[in-house]
């Protein structure tokens, strides 16, 4: 075994485990739309069959962060801002709490706000 090679990667492999992380691709991008469209939102492990190389988690996160067509891609408001201070200032950096204070924004969004 090479030195630098990792021990955990062929089992990992073995069990199908081994997932790179790499840029998505539209491809990619697509295949999780359909598959969303086809299985819903509630089981993440079962939308990744449609994607190959990706997990549920992944998926997930793609899809809640970029993909969801409910998600505004707009110019933050100075309202928004305004709002999000203030439950900031309530809630902490609790920013799936806030999420529901600014429709269409994503706690991830929020948070990198």
């Amino acid at each position: 075994m090479n030195q630098r090679e990792n021990p955990l990667k062929k089992d990992m492999e073995k069990n199908h485990a081994y997932v790179r992380k790499l840029k998505w691709t539209a491809q990619e991008d697509d295949a999780l739309v359909r598959s969303v469209n086809i299985h819903g939102l509630s089981n993440w492990t079962t939308v990744a069959i449609n994607v190959p190389g990706k997990t549920g988690k992944q998926c997930r996160e793609r899809w809640t962060n970029q993909l969801c067509p409910n998600l505004s891609r707009e110019t933050w408001t100075s309202q928004e801002d305004h709002v999000l201070i203030e439950q900031q200032r309530i809630q902490g950096n609790m920013w799936t709490k806030i999420a529901p204070f600014l429709p269409g924004r994503s706690a991830n969004s929020i948070k990198n706000r």
